[in-house]
């Protein structure tokens, strides 16, 4: 199978037809698109990653796309056996520096050291509890807006950055590779969730920009709304130094890990996303809910793409 999150087809089938007696008993369940689960007025959100603040801001993540309240979160570290101590006091440090900054409480967690892990790898577990949004697939007609805040790409640029580093030094100046990274806190979607909380009454459903980028997260709001859409690719915010470094290593940055991006389907979009502009963000609208059920991008005028389920994360890719 291909790295990064299971293929919808194999979660189809091994997953989430296996889990269907329990929908009822959560007001979000299992299924493509739902970032979180709402059980009795508590959201339960995860995240994975091979540092803890990738693994931590996609879990916070996952829960802001509820806009409920984090209360707690457990961490599981798995460990390789040639990891030292003084590692994971580090790793403790970061994590105990993010609950502080997210005002969430450490509830415990659990840490496994194998030969079988051949880099540290982190699992958080968020809860959190529910506010009064709640996705309203019925409200989602024709003519809806679709916004985007954020880059895509960001965390798959810096993950490129990080592990193909002598390839791109061959290739870039210093400066440009400096330039081109993005921070840690701009993987979290707080700010734009904070943005959103006044216009509650006009959103129908919020969904992060993570494993798979725009093009995945893309796809898996049209399954999860049953809709159609129509996207302009020219207006999907994403950073020139994230498009030069793809076309390094010939990847298509619209497939790229794009946590710290977020997505939403609402009414008045273009005074929403002018709104969350005057706070500093970047957002945009990119495109409505057609009368169609074809996920369709474009590209140049008159030029389409119908889009497919989502594949392999461009991160995984063979750059050899």
């Amino acid at each position: 199978m291909e790295q990064g999150s299971l293929a919808e087809q194999y979660l189809n089938r091994a997953v989430l037809k296996m889990v269907k007696a329990s929908k009822e008993k959560a007001e979000v369940g299992p299924g493509i698109g739902n970032d979180y689960a709402c059980v009795d007025d508590r959201i339960l959100a995860d995240g994975f990653g091979v540092t803890p603040e990738i693994a931590w801001y996609k879990a916070w993540n996952n829960l802001l796309c509820s806009l409920g309240t984090g209360i707690g979160a457990r961490v599981t570290y798995l460990l390789p056996k040639h990891i030292k101590e003084s590692q994971i006091r580090d790793y403790t440090e970061r994590i105990a520096k993010l609950a502080e900054v997210s005002g969430i409480a450490l509830l415990g967690g659990h840490s496994q050291v194998s030969e079988g892990f051949r880099e540290p790898q982190f699992l958080v577990h968020m809860l959190g509890r529910k506010g009064t949004f709640v996705p309203n697939k019925k409200a989602i007609k024709p003519g809806c807006d679709l916004v985007m805040v954020g880059k895509t790409g960001i965390l798959g640029t810096n993950l490129l950055l990080e592990k193909y580093k002598d390839k791109q030094m061959k290739k870039y100046a210093p400066r440009f590779l400096e330039e081109a990274a993005f921070s840690q806190e701009d993987y979290s979607i707080a700010e734009a969730v904070k943005e959103l909380q006044s216009a509650m009454g006009d959103i129908y459903y919020l969904h992060d920009v993570s494993c798979g980028g725009i093009y995945t997260a893309l796809w898996q709001l049209g399954v999860w709304s049953g809709k159609g859409f129509l996207v302009d690719n020219r207006r999907i915010p994403i950073a020139q130094a994230t498009v030069e470094i793809c076309e390094c290593f010939q990847v298509n940055p619209y497939y790229l890990d794009g946590t710290g991006a977020l997505l939403f389907l609402c009414k008045q979009g273009r005074a929403i996303a002018e709104k969350m502009r005057k706070a500093g963000l970047e957002a945009s609208v990119i495109g409505e809910i057609t009368e169609q059920k074809e996920k369709l991008v474009e590209f140049a005028e008159g030029e389409f793409r119908t889009l497919s389920p989502e594949g392999c994360d461009s991160i995984y890719q063979d750059f050899s």
